[in-house]
């Protein structure tokens, strides 16, 4: 099910602004969950960074993420008899970051889980698997060449 220009651009809009809610407190450490807590340089650290949200490939995943989620979850909705602007309305309220709904509880577990899991060394090997078949169809493919050249 396809929905008008304007709602899926407040999808987007939606989406890109609740992804980063959802990737910073996941990743955030014991110590930075202390200072937000206690309200210590938040506002501080919070403008020296702002202008590098949603620039990353993560912030981006993430945010792709949420807009898949969300629309699923329109076409839910829609499928029960809501009207677009419904649907809109109650997933952004449902899955927005502070909300405590199921969905907006699942989603965060989903982003917790995700970084919780979260293995440099797979990301590592799987590239190291790639480059080496990279490697093996260069030199395939040259001695190909020059067997086949004369």
């Amino acid at each position: 099910m396809s929905f008008s220009r304007e709602i899926q651009e407040r999808i987007n809009r939606f989406s890109k602004e609740q992804s980063q809610n959802y990737l910073q407190d996941a990743e955030m450490t014991y110590m930075e969950k202390l200072r937000k807590k206690s309200g210590q340089t938040k506002r501080k650290i919070d403008k020296q960074l702002s202008k590098f949200n949603g620039r990353s490939d993560q912030g981006r995943g993430a945010q792709d993420d949420m807009i898949l989620y969300m629309s699923d979850y329109m076409n839910d909705l829609m499928s029960q008899g809501l009207t677009e602007q419904e649907a809109f309305d109650k997933a952004s309220k449902e899955l927005k970051f502070a909300s405590n709904s199921e969905q907006s509880e699942d989603l965060n577990e989903r982003f917790q889980q995700y970084y919780e899991n979260r293995d440099p060394a797979d990301y590592e090997a799987i590239g190291l698997f790639y480059g080496g078949f990279l490697f093996l169809g260069l030199g395939i493919g040259g001695l190909t060449g020059f067997l086949t050249g004369g």
